[in-house]
């Protein structure tokens, strides 16, 4: 009969790929095409074993999809009960609601979930520090006159450091020229904005020190 020779998929999707050709003789069995549902799209993410704890089923996540540029929040929506012995990792999942069916298939994205506790810390462009293990050297002004301090890091996030809060938000910080400078030297500033990163991108959190400058010792060429 003719509704024998009809094919309906079994929820409301997308043709995805197309496997036979119109005429085509189909075998019982034979695939013909594949659909995709994008309401819902599922991310698949291998964690490290030491992040069993951080990524429970529940956890906020910030995603950044590649494709498309946008970012998304979503929670870890199931998580393996074990590490997978070969690569010692853990898979987790992730549920995203898509009713606009934006986000294509097959693409990769970006995840970042916090973990710790939110500690007081001034945030600094990474450009402005010489960072060795566990602290930064900074130079900082004092009207025009650059002043050399070393502050505990506390944290990284993109072009941002997070230091201890004994560098004062608002303070300016020298991010080109350091390497001419020596302590109380006057300088010759140009200062420049510093957008930063999100206060909870990192571990730490708290103000950010006010922009960048040049600095220049008077008498040395820029």
């Amino acid at each position: 009969e003719v509704d024998d020779c009809v094919l309906r998929a079994p929820f409301e999707g997308e043709v995805a790929h197309r496997l036979m050709d119109p005429g085509a003789f189909a075998r019982p069995g034979s695939s013909i095409v594949t659909v995709v549902d994008r309401s819902i799209v599922r991310l698949s993410i291998d964690v490290p074993e030491s992040d069993f704890d951080a990524v429970a089923p529940g956890t906020p996540a910030r995603i950044h999809l590649l494709s498309t540029g946008k970012d998304s929040k979503g929670t870890v929506t199931r998580r393996s009960p074990g590490a997978d012995p070969s690569t010692r990792t853990v898979h987790v999942e992730i549920d995203l609601p898509d009713t606009g069916r934006t986000v294509p298939v097959g693409t990769t994205a970006e995840v970042s979930i916090d973990v710790g506790e939110p500690v007081p810390a001034t945030e600094i462009p990474i450009l402005a520090a010489k960072v060795r293990g566990t602290t930064a050297t900074v130079f900082y002004l004092e009207g025009d006159t650059a002043k050399k301090a070393t502050y505990g890091v506390l944290g990284e996030s993109g072009g941002s450091l997070f230091v201890q809060t004994e560098l004062r938000p608002g303070t300016h910080v020298v991010t080109q020229g350091r390497s001419l400078l020596a302590p109380d030297d006057r300088v010759i500033t140009k200062l420049e904005a510093f957008a930063g990163v999100l206060a909870n991108a990192s571990r730490a959190e708290g103000g950010k020190a006010q922009g960048g400058a040049h600095g220049t010792p008077e008498g040395a060429r820029p």
